[in-house]
């Protein structure tokens, strides 16, 4: 076909290919074909949906309503625009260079419609925009090209899911940034970078990496469930920490935390300006920063912990002479523990909860605050 051209719908059925130049129509376009969709331009005043079972190559897809396109092989395209959603799913992976929503941008790139995991495939465009932006792959989410990032444009909610990633992303338009950077199917990512431009607090819910670096310009930047297998670097406007679970040697940032104890390599932190609060180990900071009680989460049971009672200070104090033969000028180490109170107990009672404080870090020329809880027992 050559051209189509109409005020009703399109419905384009094929059991093999469904091959054309344009598609235009005051109403939607449907087309679902057993082969292979291909077409330099689709125009719609509603809604386009396509689905094949082989491959959907197009050059434009602009439609007034919203893009659905899924394929068992793989969707290439050069621009998709909406002002609506976008959604688009292919098992072997989706190329392309430009997607624009003004609702939500789905792309995944490894299984039409998240019904299992994601398979190993690549998402590899050159820009994305949407109000809500989500990308899956199970492979590398970046640019068209190998060595380049993808250029992001994103208002309230961005999740990247990947194996690695590279991410050069814009906010606009919302206070708040939700956001979400874990591996493929519930895994950690082996490798993320992530630059975020944004003047919005950014609200991060999981960031479930190997290794990853995280540069943003904003000083308000929280992380609620943060689990890092080796190492991350992260930079706000105000701050630069990183977190390292495996080498503890020192680094030029201004805090650097460090966690032999934990039992996992699961956190929280809270960054707001010069402010720091986590609760996770904190190893060493710069001059010009105070760190109160290093400890680790209040909210296990002491049982379960791989570091218990007395040791918590004696073990630190030990590490942190150990660290002290590596300090370079210029650092400090963090002050002792301070003594944590836990209940008394016997065989068979049930473990205590150790209450301790929460680690607390301020400019010098702020006010320190510290978070403590205590239970009744005896001090140690």
């Amino acid at each position: 076909m050559r051209w189509i051209d109409s005020d009703g719908r399109q419905d384009l059925l094929a059991g093999s290919h469904i091959r054309f130049e344009t598609l235009s129509s005051r109403d939607a376009v449907h087309a679902a074909a057993g082969g292979v969709i291909q077409g330099q331009h689709i125009d719609s005043g509603t809604d386009v949906t396509l689905d094949a079972l082989d491959s959907v190559l197009v050059d434009y897809v602009i439609s007034v309503g919203d893009q659905n396109i899924e394929a068992d092989n793989r969707v290439a395209f050069r621009e998709l625009v909406a002002n609506g959603d976008i959604r688009v799913g292919a098992v072997q992976g989706i190329q392309g260079e430009r997607a624009m929503a003004d609702g939500l941008l789905r792309l995944m790139a490894g299984d039409r419609r998240h019904n299992g995991s994601l398979h190993n495939a690549d998402l590899a465009l050159d820009y994305v925009r949407g109000e809500a932006v989500r990308l899956y792959a199970g492979g590398r989410i970046g640019g068209h090209d190998a060595d380049t990032p993808l250029d992001v444009a994103v208002g309230r909610e961005l999740s990247l899911v990947g194996q690695q990633i590279a991410v050069d992303a814009t906010q606009t338009g919302f206070d708040t940034l939700a956001l979400d950077m874990v591996g493929a199917n519930h895994g950690l990512a082996d490798y993320a970078w992530l630059r975020l431009t944004t003047d919005a607090a950014v609200e991060a819910g999981q960031v479930h990496v190997e290794q990853a670096e995280l540069v943003t310009n904003t000083s308000r930047l929280r992380i609620n469930d943060a689990e890092v297998a080796h190492w991350l670097d992260l930079q706000t406007g105000q701050l630069h920490a990183y977190i390292n679970n495996i080498d503890p040697r020192l680094r030029p940032v201004h805090v650097q935390i460090y966690e032999p104890y934990e039992p996992d390599t699961r956190f929280a932190l809270d960054i707001d300006g010069r402010a720091l609060w986590t609760d996770a180990y904190v190893s060493y900071y710069r001059p010009g920063w105070q760190v109160d009680t290093p400890t680790y989460s209040t909210d296990r049971d002491a049982w379960h912990r791989d570091v218990e009672g007395r040791s918590i200070e004696s073990d630190l104090n030990r590490d942190l002479r150990t660290l002290a033969k590596h300090v370079e000028p210029g650092f400090v180490l963090p002050t002792p523990a301070m003594p944590a109170r836990v209940n008394a107990w016997g065989p068979g009672d049930a473990a205590p909860r150790v209450r301790v404080g929460l680690v607390s870090i301020r400019g010098l020329e702020e006010e320190l605050t510290v978070s403590e809880q205590e239970t009744a027992g005896e001090e140690i």
